[in-house]
């Protein structure tokens, strides 16, 4: 598996969280197919979940790393690099915990 930093993370104005890739894929699109309620968002380079339902941001984002390695073969991980947009800093050292890239 091939291992990618995440070079964004954001939780918009609706509280969808955005996980973003370092590159773009037409690909990436594909990931639908899975069935696990993950899409691809081709024009902004992002992957999301379309119904979070009562889940937390970093459920969501565990949920959204592991379907991403499980159905394209892409480790995601977040790096000091990684920026961080409308989540707590509490939600931040989860996500950049080694815990969050490696709980599958």
């Amino acid at each position: 598996m091939t291992t990618h930093l995440i070079p964004s993370v954001e939780m918009d104005q609706a509280a969808s969280l955005h996980v973003y890739a370092p590159t773009r894929n037409a690909e990436f699109q594909y990931v639908y197919r899975a069935a696990k309620g993950i899409y691809w968002e081709q024009e902004n380079g992002y992957f999301y979940m379309k119904d979070q339902g009562a889940w937390d941001a970093v459920k969501v984002f565990r949920h959204i790393v592991d379907t991403i390695a499980d159905e394209l073969g892409l480790t995601l991980v977040c790096s000091s690099d990684t920026k961080f947009v409308g989540l707590t800093d509490q939600v931040v050292e989860v996500l950049l915990s080694s815990d969050s890239a490696s709980n599958r």
